[in-house]
């Protein structure tokens, strides 16, 4: 069990570095970030949405915004 949330330690430093990067306006950070994180916070959203157009369109818009406020993140 041990080894299993040290992958998860490792996964999520590797998101705060790359959150990091796109804070600084960083666009290959942000590009996988996207790649990294997509599939699961459309997973996310479409859970609690139930409707595959409107979850694909939040989730573009949370991308956005995390685009558009990435110089506001304190880490």
């Amino acid at each position: 069990m041990e080894r299993e949330r040290g992958a998860l330690d490792e996964a999520d430093r590797q998101v705060a570095t790359l959150l990091e990067r796109v804070s600084k306006g960083d666009r290959d950070a942000y590009d996988a970030l996207y790649r990294r994180l997509y599939s699961r916070v459309h997973a996310f959203v479409l859970r609690r949405l139930r409707d595959p157009s409107l979850a694909e369109e939040t989730v573009v818009e949370v991308f956005f915004e995390l685009w558009r406020n990435a110089g506001k993140f304190r880490g």
